[in-house]
């Protein structure tokens, strides 16, 4: 966990005072010991990790084309992975992706701002479950099977900002998300299809739905890490970008845990609070 150290220098202006006895004292307002309190927990909250004192910030990797089985992380140990809108579970490099479909959406430890499914009359900016973005030509067909097949299917909504929010999360654990979007199909403009994946503080990258902008083209995935927070919750928004009425999409993810939380770090943090506290009634004295 990485965190933040900064110096921070208290500046002691005393005012010398005249005793009765003739001597040189110092004395303090109380405005110049409510300024070091501010300074102090300025301090604390620098030390905190960020995901503890506000929004989780997701460290977003390089955008990489589909290319082979490989591509699927195995860091960690597996804490879910879905092949969204997928008819049946693949395996790709040893992680099973299961089924992700519309009864999942009430038990999934991962939820979407928008869970109405779409309906062309009814509700046509809601989601779409949906298994038609295979290729059927190469460089598609230069993946293995089951790639092809977790590729295949998404989940997706149509030219909206949704969020994606994952819960039951440990505090002060270390994960890893994965992310694929692609669409493969023969359609004119569907290859400038990108989309934008933002945390809470802006923290952004881009992926192609189909990176080599071809017929029958892959899309890209990318890897992110993150430290849980407190809540044992965390989101990002996914934004869609360019090209042709271009959705916001997710064809498979997993979330992997890389590291446990060590107390130690939160024992660190108490212990800082607590020095601070004493500096403080100290300096109050």
């Amino acid at each position: 966990m990485k965190h933040r150290i900064v110096k921070l220098g208290f500046r002691r202006e005393a005012a010398r005072t005249a005793s009765p006895n003739g001597d040189l004292g110092s004395s303090r307002s109380k405005d110049d010991r409510a300024v070091n309190v501010q300074h102090v927990v300025a301090l604390l909250v620098l030390l905190l990790p960020v995901s503890v004192v506000g929004q989780t910030a997701f460290n977003w990797g390089t955008p990489t084309t589909a290319t082979g089985d490989s591509d699927v992380s195995i860091a960690g140990s597996l804490v879910w992975a879905y092949a969204f809108a997928s008819p049946s579970p693949y395996t790709v490099n040893g992680v099973t992706f299961s089924q992700f479909g519309v009864s999942d959406l009430s038990t999934a430890p991962v939820s979407f701002s928008n869970e109405t499914v779409w309906d062309y009359d009814t509700n046509p900016t809601g989601m779409g479950f949906d298994s038609v973005f295979d290729g059927g030509d190469f460089p598609f067909l230069d993946l293995s099977e089951n790639y092809q097949g977790l590729l295949t299917s998404a989940v997706s909504w149509s030219m909206q900002t949704i969020r994606v929010t994952f819960t039951g999360l440990n505090a002060g654990g270390n994960y890893l998300v994965q992310l694929w979007v692609n669409d493969s199909r023969n359609i004119v403009d569907v290859e400038y299809r990108t989309q934008s994946l933002i945390d809470g503080f802006s923290n952004t990258v881009q992926l192609a739905f189909n990176s080599v902008n071809v017929m029958h083209g892959v899309g890209q995935f990318t890897n992110a890490t993150f430290v849980a927070g407190p809540s044992g919750e965390a989101y990002f928004d996914i934004q869609p970008g360019t090209g042709y009425e271009p959705p916001a999409q997710i064809n498979a993810m997993q979330l992997r845990l890389v590291a446990v939380p060590e107390p130690a770090v939160f024992s660190v943090s108490v212990g800082v609070m607590a020095i601070a506290a004493l500096a403080i009634h100290r300096r109050g004295r």
